[in-house]
């Protein structure tokens, strides 16, 4: 069984920062050989089922249910079904999913026992999103799954590591300090202290940073957008205070960014 959804980007998607290329829960996956400088998107894949094997720059790896691997755009890899061998994937093109990829050392991120639950959930979100032309969401969406996944390294993760990636995933919604510290197991007073030691800013300035990064990225790429609509997608649920925090930060309001008067 073999599913696919590929989406075709329209001229409203193209303005956003992350495009939705093509995306499946469940795909019987074959054998895929991707040249140097030949693929023109981003793509991360996980194994549902079966096994296998990827070759990249040299080197073998083993494809087994929970193995997750990222390939930047160009870059060149193969990999094999070798027995009943089940993905899902997400591929995205655009200009922050360019930049999200320096993230990943020689433009390859390969992980382990990895949730492939979590993934097929996120992944039928994104679908449900761009299906419904609820382009801004599709768009937020891709960006918090590729950020939860290039985040990870083989280090050992810190709770900051933790409370850092999930301000990166979730930074459109309502978070308070209180729900950010009983996530890390800790309290508001060491989350607080911690946090500021570790990146030398608070939580807060951390994700109004996020916030606004992600605004200013969708307004630079599409001129149409309403003000309104981006503040929500943004995590903003006042408009002023969302175009006041906008001009204080880059020196000019959210429709002045976008050309108008």
């Amino acid at each position: 069984m073999r599913s696919i959804y590929t989406y075709t980007v329209s001229p409203s998607a193209a303005r956003y920062p992350i495009q939705l290329f093509s995306a499946s829960i469940r795909h019987t996956q074959e054998t895929v050989v991707r040249a140097e400088g030949r693929t023109p998107v981003h793509q991360i894949l996980w194994i549902v089922e079966g096994h296998g094997r990827l070759v990249c720059d040299g080197q073998t790896y083993s494809l087994a249910e929970g193995t997750a691997f990222y390939l930047a755009v160009g870059k060149a890899a193969a990999y094999y079904d070798e027995g009943g061998l089940v993905s899902g994937f997400l591929t995205v093109k655009g200009d922050t999913a360019d930049a999200l990829g320096a993230l990943a050392p020689n433009g390859m991120l390969l992980l382990q026992g990895t949730d492939v639950e979590w993934y097929t959930n996120k992944t039928r979100q994104i679908m449900e999103a761009y299906c419904a032309e609820n382009l801004g969401k599709g768009s937020a969406l891709c960006y918090a799954f590729f950020v939860e996944f290039l985040s990870q390294t083989a280090r050992e993760e810190t709770y900051l590591d933790g409370v850092l990636s999930y301000l990166h995933t979730h930074f459109s919604e309502k978070l308070t300090l209180e729900m950010l510290a009983k996530r890390a197991c800790v309290s508001v007073s060491k989350l607080c202290h911690d946090f500021r030691a570790q990146y030398g800013k608070t939580v807060f300035a951390c994700l109004m940073e996020m916030r606004l990064q992600y605004a200013q990225n969708v307004l630079l790429s599409d001129r149409r957008i309403r003000i309104g609509e981006l503040a929500e997608e943004s995590g903003f649920g006042d408009v002023g205070y969302f175009c006041r925090s906008y001009k204080s930060r880059y020196g000019k309001t959210p429709a002045e960014e976008q050309g108008r008067k």
